[in-house]
């Protein structure tokens, strides 16, 4: 769900599940493009369990200059059973880590 204006970082994870019988691969997809078309860029995190869509959600600014610091399509990132603000802060740190990260990706183009 990345437009060409948009910048698309992956990162994925290798797991062993039952004592190395079984792997499953984790990827988790992170994308910055403002489709909300208000001028303020979301990022949508996707994760992937062995290449199948788990779950999504995005994280955007309450405001301009402000951070991302809103969550918009909740998900249980913990796998609790519930979503609840630890859910959220997680999300929102990821997000905000990538943010960094885009900025120094764009400023080498």
């Amino acid at each position: 769900m990345c437009t060409s204006k948009g910048t698309m970082l992956n990162f994925s994870f290798q797991t062993y599940i039952n004592k190395g019988l079984k792997m499953a691969s984790y990827e988790i997809r992170l994308s910055m493009v403002d489709f909300e078309k208000d001028s303020i860029p979301e990022i949508l995190v996707q994760y992937w369990n062995n290449e199948k869509l788990a779950f999504a959600s995005y994280v955007t600014a309450s405001g301009h200059d402000k951070g991302f610091d809103t969550v918009r399509s909740e998900s249980d990132t913990n796998e609790d059973g519930k979503t609840n603000a630890q859910d959220n802060a997680a999300i929102i740190a990821l997000a905000n880590a990538f943010a960094v990260m885009n900025l120094s990706i764009e400023k080498r183009k």
